[in-house]
């Protein structure tokens, strides 16, 4: 990256958001990441990873809302759409066939899928909206069950937070807990007689509809910040967190820390004078959905390489350096298709 180009792409960032990503990406490292005992400190620090993903979700919806958000009129739903889904599906859709590849490679035994769908599942974003008989194979194969919760919450974005204010979004976070509750309700009702399917209640808190309360703190988020709702904001965090510990609903707590992070990844850490620290930041930043879709797999191509040598410290060596390989090779994968697919002249025509 360029000077000129990083000064271009520093006008239209927040770094303190830069470090939040990197920071909820490492979380979900270290909760999938078992080979190599950790210290104390990274245990601690890091004993909550999988509350990286509603980080991610919060995150998410703060920047939608930010693009649609108080009656904005110059954002373009057809330039957000584009943006997003050539973001998303290309590397999505690399890292399912990878994955596939790898489970061939190595004669990985996959469990026919009761409907016959399949690895369609993930392809037609259906892996966290239609039941399987194994959770963990049909439904979250390698981690990637939020794609299904990302892509949905990408294609409403634009409608549920047009010309949104405080008001709005508060209202709309009310009525996703009761598509949530109702949703859940009725897949248990539907459900019910049907013995094969895998942690059906797992599923539907999973799901689309079962996660879209998590992205509208994002948006709940934007507006307590642009409208100065400084008091209401903390009441809210305050709540959010008090609900999570006391009905015991992890998730409640993660979604209040999540807000806390954005709202100090807003305000801290706006310049940093060293340059190749900034640009690394940016960099990571960049890479952290790459690094995302494609940890689990690199996690296990690296232990089977690094479980071949027998003094420990050997293996830990060869298991990271293999696994930063692995990653590295993905990322300029997912890159360079991207960059294809953006610039394909019929998808830029249309």
């Amino acid at each position: 990256m360029e000077n000129s180009e990083l000064a271009r792409v520093k006008k239209q960032r927040i770094l303190g958001m830069d470090l939040v990503r990197i920071f909820s990406c490492i979380c979900i490292l270290c909760v999938h990441e078992s080979f190599i005992p950790k210290p104390w400190i990274v245990s601690e620090l890091f004993g909550y990873g999988s509350f990286g993903v509603q980080f991610f979700f919060v995150i998410s919806g703060y920047f939608a809302a930010s693009a649609f958000g108080d009656g904005k009129t110059n954002a373009d739903v057809k330039s957000y759409y584009k943006k997003r889904l050539t973001r998303i599906i290309p590397a999505y859709y690399l890292a399912i066939i990878m994955i596939i590849l790898w489970n061939l490679l190595i004669d990985i035994q996959v469990p026919t899928d009761v409907l016959h769908i399949g690895w369609f599942r993930y392809f037609l974003f259906l892996n966290t909206i239609v039941p399987s008989h194994d959770y963990q194979v049909w439904n979250n194969t390698n981690a990637l069950w939020t794609m299904t919760d990302f892509f949905v919450f990408y294609l409403i974005a634009p409608w549920i937070y047009k010309k949104s204010n405080f008001k709005k979004v508060f209202f709309l976070l009310l009525i996703s807990f009761g598509v949530k509750i109702i949703y859940k309700k009725l897949g248990m009702f539907v459900f019910a007689n049907v013995e094969w399917i895998d942690k059906l209640d797992v599923l539907l808190g999973a799901s689309p509809a079962g996660t879209l309360y998590q992205f509208i703190f994002g948006g709940l988020i934007y507006h307590i910040v642009q409208e100065k709702k400084r008091i209401i904001g903390a009441a809210m965090i305050v709540i959010v967190a008090l609900a999570g510990l006391f009905t015991k609903q992890s998730v409640m707590t993660a979604c209040s820390i999540g807000m806390i992070l954005v709202i100090l990844g807003l305000n801290l850490c706006k310049e940093i004078k060293l340059e190749w620290v900034e640009r690394g930041i940016i960099i990571l930043s960049d890479e952290s959905f790459h690094i995302y879709l494609f940890h689990v797999l690199a996690m296990s191509i690296a232990k089977i390489v690094a479980e071949r040598f027998e003094q420990v410290y050997i293996r830990y060596g060869i298991y990271i350096a293999i696994f930063i390989i692995v990653v590295l090779l993905c990322c300029m994968m997912s890159d360079f298709i991207e960059r294809i697919v953006r610039n394909n002249k019929v998808i830029n025509s249309k």
